[in-house]
């Protein structure tokens, strides 16, 4: 019961959303994303055919746009690299297809009924 309770919160407030959409700026790519109703990212990470090519971990950034290879720098902590490992570049992904997928948090209006 309280799931459906959790699904009609979302349904009634209509939830988070968020767009992801590859750009390139200068050569480079970049992932705008758009979003409302979330209170910041917390990871990101970019996949070609189920590897991890570059994976970070944020802190509630609230920034519009990541550079791929490039830390963001609007958390609340210091963002960090996960893969590959701190200091190296990930693979140029220009012209592949990639997966991202991206890590965030919210808040809901029904939180305390799970």
């Amino acid at each position: 019961m309280a799931g459906g309770l959790g699904f009609f919160g979302i349904w009634l407030f209509g939830g988070p959303r968020i767009n992801v959409y590859p750009v390139i700026e200068n050569g480079n790519v970049a992932f705008e994303i758009r979003y409302s109703g979330i209170n910041g990212l917390l990871g990101f990470k970019v996949e070609e055919g189920g590897r991890t090519l570059w994976a970070i971990k944020t802190s509630y950034e609230r920034g519009h746009k990541i550079l791929y290879g490039v830390l963001p720098t609007g958390g609340k902590l210091a963002a960090r690299q996960l893969v590959p490992p701190s200091g190296e570049r990930p693979p140029d992904i220009r012209g592949k297809r990639v997966t991202v997928l991206v890590q965030y948090q919210y808040d809901s209006g029904f939180a305390g009924v799970y």
